[in-house]
């Protein structure tokens, strides 16, 4: 009888919580409430969870990337899927290329397959880079600006259909002469007073040989004329006029007019580039 009465005030005890293996469980409900909400509901309240809303991105890294950490819809922007939020990472589509040097190369920071060009691999893109192939030669002074074994080129007159054309030349020199520029260059040159030299006997009488003469410029100005006409001296006499007529076969026809003994001389030259 004793010991059945020993039983049951073992129970009441451990039924009311004396022995303290009981507690209040709404006060414990009251306690966790004070402490702050649970938003993912994973047991762990939001001040020590470090992600509260269980979305795998962590509250201050959703912070850093502008988004809304008690919200599991709201997710930082990841192009790359590296765990970092574009916002943050310098190289959002993850090709090894920083998106600040893909803006100012032209090509797209979100687009792995789109990267800038770096022939001499010196990590400055082509498109700003003045030493593209990076063999020591400005691109702006290099021939093959794109191949690093060669820089010179043969110069000359890549012009077919000029007189001087250079067949083996690879590079224009900018000496390239045709009809239409001898044409110009009479018409420009010789504006006013030059000098002009026989350099062979004059069988004609017209004029001594080896002569200086001055040549002025009497026709109009436009450079479209398809022939010249100047008044010759010798010394300070006016000797006549020469009258240039540009031929299609490259050669200049030359027709002398002696004022003085009324003679008409006709020669043929070949034109040249070189007006000294």
């Amino acid at each position: 009888m004793k010991k059945s009465l020993a039983v049951m005030m073992v129970m009441l005890l451990v039924l009311s919580g004396c022995l303290g293996f009981g507690g209040n469980d709404e006060e414990d409900v009251e306690e966790n409430t004070n402490l702050g909400p649970d938003t993912d509901g994973d047991g762990l309240l939001d001040i020590y969870d470090s992600d509260d809303d269980d979305d795998r991105w962590e509250d201050i890294d959703e912070l850093n990337c502008m988004s809304d950490p008690l919200d599991a819809t709201d997710v930082p922007l990841d192009f790359d899927s590296d765990w970092f939020c574009d916002v943050r990472d310098f190289d959002d589509d993850n090709d090894e290329f920083p998106d600040t040097d893909e803006t100012l190369c032209g090509t797209d920071p979100l687009d792995a397959t789109s990267v800038p060009s770096d022939m001499d691999n010196d990590g400055l893109c082509d498109s700003m880079d003045d030493d593209i192939d990076g063999d020591g030669v400005a691109n702006d002074d290099d021939f093959a600006p794109e191949n690093p074994d060669k820089w010179q080129g043969i110069t000359g007159c890549t012009d077919s259909t000029a007189f001087n054309h250079d067949e083996a030349a690879e590079a224009d020199d900018g000496s390239c002469f045709t009809l239409e520029s001898a044409e110009q260059a009479v018409s420009a040159a010789l504006t006013g007073l030059v000098k002009m030299e026989i350099t062979s006997p004059d069988t004609s009488g017209f004029l001594s040989s080896q002569s200086i003469l001055r040549v002025t410029l009497v026709h109009d100005e436009s450079n479209n004329l398809s022939s010249s006409t100047f008044t010759l001296f010798d010394g300070d006499q006016e000797v006549g006029t020469a009258t240039y007529t540009f031929a299609n076969n490259g050669y200049v026809q030359v027709e002398l007019n002696s004022e003085q003994a009324g003679q008409q001389v006709a020669e043929r030259y070949l034109v040249s580039s070189v007006y000294e």
